[in-house]
């Protein structure tokens, strides 16, 4: 278009101009000027931008339809930033200012242009800085909180909301006072304001509505230089301290749990251990840190339970097991452990924790139970059960080493007598007594058992010959020979003693067993307080004893005993006066058994006293059946056995039978023998007290057998003494039987005792036993023992 002059200069003056300028019809928006700074602002040719819309140069359409609207509607624009694009492409920031002006009549948009990149870039720098501090602090788990003096919030970060418990963009601008507890605020505000005056760090912990806060206050420095700014860093601390909580819990659990608890690292140094370890150990927390479990290690828990460990432990898995160890003081004690490795998160083994009961008491109840299960109770010594054991054992060793085992069986003698008489309280005493004797008298290597009551078993495995265990035996013997001091009493027992020998006699424990006791029933039979080795010929006789027993004990049963009376006769008058009640035995299949047979097998099984109560009852009875005959002034004399002698309840059973049966005191005599008298003699001085007390008398038959004290003989409430048979027989040409005789004769004389002499069968021996002065007399010159009808018919014809 054609300018006039004028407009020409206007336009040539803006061509000079330092800011872009650009003019535009308003009619369709084609550039009609554009000045030099525009080109070069651009990259564009005048020829580039005159007649072409100026629409085209806006980078951003938002912009250009925003800077289209405000034209419409206010006519200009007035320092805008806006965005454009570069001939390259490229887009610059420029603060675009439009006026609406007339050029040659003509309605144009004058617009200036100012290239404003630099500066929008060190804005855009800045506001990212702000954004990434922004979100630096807004990442952080601590609140932030940035106050001036007056506690006005100036700006806090994202984590401050939850030590408000408000959202954080509500808070700039209030006051931190009116958004915390009272009792917080009070405390907060002297921090406050001791970080302004002192310029220091404020610490403290406050617990706002259920959590808790670590906050450390710090001064900060404004634009001017100024200290009027705190910064407030919150950190919720309250998991933190949840979780210190279970550990102090976790490990006061540890330090007062009744097992112990150790720790230790990867190598086994140790580097915790509670209260439960330093008690059972005995070592302090000092003494054990850093060293190696191994010194508690005793050298009692077997290596190969230590391979299983270790073997378990190296493959990531836990052990279990009982481990013995030795305390600081060298004592021992038991704990069941429970060993685990510790992983870290990558799965490396880094400490092991070991867990461990003490189960001492345990393991010495199990082991009291076990010795319970395997030694007698009473005395301490190995039982039976045991005893088979260690037999087996020692078979096995012999058998390999060639070598012998000798087997003893012991019996005590007369052990029932004591137990009946001073009871079963000092029965224990003397098996404890016996016991004792026994251990000293064997090698710690010899194998003393008790097999219950008063047997006991002795084995023997380091010998050379036969004639070394009969030493062994003797010494046995001897060792228990000697008197045992109980309740007062001194008591004798021996022992019968039967020797069996592996591989001779048996090559078994039972064998061995049946042979031995086989044995010690033939010394019993030997005379007791011996021994006597396994003969084979024995099993036929221990078989044989064994039947007899059995028939024996059917025998008070089936009433198969009979009582047999042999009258003692007066050498003065002829007359008979009394009579010794004597058992029989009539069995079915035996036929009539000797007493001399039955009546030992009756002492060793504890028949002997039901049969004792048998005699006496039938006795009593038989007394009540002559009366009622007329057979009056008869008196029999009971053979006592010494259990039924030493029995507590026999003068009460005496004097119930005698009132039962209406037998005078004087038709009865207690018949004892002399070993049975001086076994126990205290005992038999208050028992013989007591009969004489109910009117009953007591001989003392086999007189002259035994070794009767003279001292305790004068002591003894005896009536009557009857002299053996083996020093009545041929008395008148024995020289020495006669010495005998007129001994006893003279001694009953002094004691004031009435003498019987026993086994009489030739006129001889009557006529020197009758100048001898003896007054009564027993035996087959005057008649054999007879059934109770034939005594009195004998007796009725003898009257006559």
């Amino acid at each position: 278009m054609s300018l006039p002059a004028e407009i020409t200069d206007f336009l040539g003056i803006l061509d000079e101009s330092p800011i872009g300028v650009s003019v535009s019809r308003r009619r369709d928006g084609q550039v009609v000027f554009v000045n030099r700074r525009f080109c070069q602002v651009t990259g564009m040719t005048p020829d580039q931008c005159i007649g072409h819309p100026a629409r085209r140069l806006f980078a951003d359409d938002d912009q250009r339809r925003e800077v289209v609207r405000q034209l419409k509607e206010a006519g200009e624009i007035a320092d805008a930033d806006v965005k454009f694009f570069r001939v390259d492409g490229t887009s610059f920031w420029s603060v675009l200012t439009i006026r609406s002006a007339s050029l040659n009549g003509e309605a144009v948009n004058l617009a200036w242009i100012y290239d404003v990149s630099k500066r929008k870039q060190a804005e855009q720098t800045i506001l990212d800085g702000k954004a990434l501090i922004r979100a630096m602090l807004d990442s952080s788990t601590d609140g932030i909180v940035l106050v001036n003096a007056a506690g006005t919030i100036l700006a806090l970060n994202a984590a401050a909301s939850s030590f408000f418990e408000k959202k954080s963009d509500d808070l700039p601008g209030k006051s931190i006072w009116d958004h915390l507890p009272e009792a917080v605020t009070s405390s907060m505000r002297r921090g406050v304001e001791r970080v302004l005056a002192r310029g220091e760090t404020v610490e403290g912990h406050y617990a706002i509505g259920a959590r808790l806060f670590d906050i450390h206050m710090h001064l900060v420095d404004n634009a001017s230089g100024n200290h009027d700014r705190v910064a407030v860093f919150s950190r919720d601390v309250t998991q933190i301290h949840q979780r210190r909580l279970q550990l102090r819990k976790l490990e006061t659990a540890l330090e007062q749990a009744p097992v112990a608890v150790m720790i230790t690292d990867a190598q086994g140094a140790i580097e915790y251990v509670n209260r439960a370890f330093v008690l059972v150990s005995g070592y302090s927390e000092d003494e054990v840190l850093g060293r190696n479990p191994r010194l508690l290690k005793s050298g009692e828990t077997v290596a190969s339970v230590f391979r299983d460990m270790w073997q378990c432990l190296s493959g990531g898995a836990t052990w279990q097991g009982e481990l013995c160890n030795r305390a600081k003081d060298g004592s021992l004690f038991w704990e069941y452990a429970t060993i685990s490795p510790i992983r870290d998160d990558d799965g490396v083994t880094t400490h092991y924790m070991a867990v461990k009961e003490n189960i001492t008491q345990r393991k010495e109840t199990e082991q009291q139970l076990v010795h319970q299960a395997t030694h007698d109770t009473l005395t301490g010594l190995p039982n039976r059960l045991l005893l088979e054991d260690r037999v087996h054992h020692a078979i096995e060793v012999a058998k390999r080493e060639g070598r012998r085992i000798g087997l003893m069986f012991l019996d005590l003698d007369r052990f029932k007598i004591v137990n009946d008489s001073l009871g079963h309280v000092a029965g224990d005493q003397l098996l404890k007594v016996v016991a004792d004797r026994l251990r000293h008298t064997l090698r710690r290597s010899d194998t003393v058992a008790r097999l219950g009551g008063d047997e006991f078993v002795v084995v023997l495995t380091h010998f050379q010959s036969s004639s070394e265990l009969a030493e062994v035996a003797e010494k046995i013997s001897t060792a228990l020979d000697e008197p045992v001091e109980l309740s007062g009493h001194k008591v004798h027992v021996g022992a019968s003693i039967g020797i069996a020998l592996f591989p001779e006699d048996g090559d078994d424990f039972n064998s061995l067993m049946k042979d031995a006791d086989t044995a010690m029933y033939r010394a019993k039979q030997k005379g007791r307080n011996t021994f006597c080795f396994y003969d084979s010929n024995m099993n036929d006789e221990a078989l044989d004893r064994l039947k007899l027993e059995e028939a024996l004990r059917h025998a008070l049963v089936r009433g198969e005993f009979q009582l047999f009376y042999q009258p003692q006769v007066d050498l003065q008058t002829g007359v008979t006066s009394s009579v010794e009640a004597l058992i029989r035995w009539n069995s079915p299949e035996r036929g009539q058994v000797s007493p001399a047979l039955f009546i030992p097998i009756a002492e060793e099984s504890n028949l002997i006293s039901m049969i004792g109560w048998w005699v006496l009852e039938e006795s009593c009875r038989q007394l009540a059946v002559w009366r009622e005959a007329g057979l009056t002034g008869i008196k029999v004399a009971v053979n006592v056995s010494g259990r039924q002698f030493l029995n507590h309840a026999l003068v009460e059973c005496i004097s119930d039978l005698m009132t039962q049966y209406g037998v005078l005191p004087s038709q009865l005599e207690i018949e004892l023998t002399e070993s049975t008298v001086m076994a126990e003699p205290d005992r038999a001085i208050e028992q013989l007290t007591r009969l004489r007390e109910i009117g009953i008398q007591v001989s003392v038959d086999d007189f002259g057998t035994g070794y009767s004290s003279l001292s305790y003989l004068k002591k003894l409430p005896l009536n009557t003494i009857k002299v053996d048979r083996s020093f009545v027989r041929d008395v008148n040409n024995q020289s020495d039987n006669a010495a005998i005789v007129s001994a006893i004769l003279g001694l009953a004389d002094a004691l004031d005792m009435s003498i019987v002499a026993e086994g009489v069968e030739t006129e001889g021996e009557e006529i020197h036993l009758k100048e001898a002065g003896c007054i009564k007399v027993q035996g087959f010159r005057y008649a054999k023992p007879m059934p109770a009808e034939q005594l009195a018919t004998w007796m009725q014809r003898e009257t006559m």
